[in-house]
This record gives C-alpha cells, sequence and structure tokens, in this order.
C-alpha cells in the first residue's frame, strides 16, 4: 500500500555482522510506486561511531556534573575544616597530657581531611591545569614569608632549598598549593 510502520521514517535497528557481532544502524526504507507496483529503496547507515560519540558526550557531562557537585561540597567542607582546625590547634595549645595527645591526633586528621579536599576542589576545576616552567628554589623563597606571617611566631619554619636546580614543568597555582 506505500503505507507502513517503518516506511519514510528514522529506524534504529541492531545489525550483525559477519563474524556475528552485533552493531547499531539506522534503517530509512522509502517506498517507490513504478509502474503501478510498488518497490522499496532502503538506506543502512552504520551507527558505531555516532553512538560511541553520544555515550563519550553523556561521560562528559557525567564527569562535569561530579565536577561541579564535588566543588561545592568541598568548598563547604573546606570552610568547616578551617573552623575545626582552628579550634583544636588553639585547645592544642591550652592542653596537657593525654588531653593534647588527643587533639593533636584529632587535629592530624582534620588536617588530612583539608588536604583530600582540596584535591577536591583541584578535580572540580573548570580552567585547564597551565603548566609551565617553574624556578621553585624561587616560589618557595617567595611563600617564605607569607608562611612566617600565616603560621605566627609559635612556628619556627627550617627552609632548605637546593641551588641550582632545573626548572619545573607543573601549574604555579597547584605548587603553591602543594
Amino acid at each position: 500500500t506505500g503505507h507502513g510502520p517503518i516506511l519514510n521514517r528514522r529506524n534504529e535497528l541492531a545489525a550483525r555482522r559477519r563474524n556475528g557481532e552485533e552493531f547499531p544502524v539506522e534503517l530509512i526504507v522509502t517506498p517507490i510506486r513504478a509502474n503501478g507496483d510498488w518497490a522499496f529503496g532502503g538506506f543502512v547507515r552504520d551507527l558505531s561511531e555516532q553512538k560511541q560519540i553520544e555515550s563519550a558526550l553523556r561521560q562528559s557531562q557525567k564527569m562535569e556534573a561530579v565536577g561541579q557537585l564535588t566543588g561545592g561540597v568541598a568548598h563547604d567542607f573546606n570552610n568547616l575544616l578551617t573552623i575545626v582546625i582552628g579550634s583544636l590547634d588553639m585547645a592544642a595549645q591550652n592542653a596537657t597530657g593525654r588531653v593534647r595527645a588527643q587533639i593533636e591526633a584529632a587535629l592530624r586528621a582534620a588536617e588530612r581531611g583539608a588536604t583530600l579536599t582540596q584535591r577536591l576542589l583541584a578535580f572540580s576545576r573548570r580552567q585547564p591545569l597551565e603548566p609551565s616552567a617553574i624556578d621553585l628554589e624561587r616560589l618557595v623563597d617567595g611563600m617564605e614569608d607569607m608562611l612566617r606571617r600565616t603560621l605566627g611566631a609559635e612556628i619556627a619554619i627550617d627552609l632548605r632549598t637546593e641551588r641550582g636546580l632545573w626548572p619545573a614543568f607543573a601549574d604555579r597555582g597547584q605548587t603553591e598549593n602543594a
């Protein structure tokens, strides 16, 4: 009749290769009226590559969503850990003996959590890393003053750098965070 459920529309089906492997195809069947009789023209297109690209795109979108979620949670968690670490640090200064040891153990655990949070924040960042040649000696020396001001007089910094090292190829921001 020239009408049917698969005619003049895009149909996705599974085809089978000679080796028995299935693969996705697009089938379009068009009716043709010739000399009063019906004939049908068919077009089959292998969709394997398109399906792989679509799957990769979906995976990329999932990873982007995970990155955004991770970044938001990690940022909030980092703020909480800052308060916990600060409070534990002050409590450790006023404690002695076994209580001080327990507080210091909690402080170390919170600092490990902060390190993990920083890694999650790095994972979630949208902008790509920008590696460049970095003079690590100069970078570390340049951070010494900031560290001394931030850490306060109670904490001694013993900075030892090797002179004449080759430049490192790394992202400056991530290196400073490390």
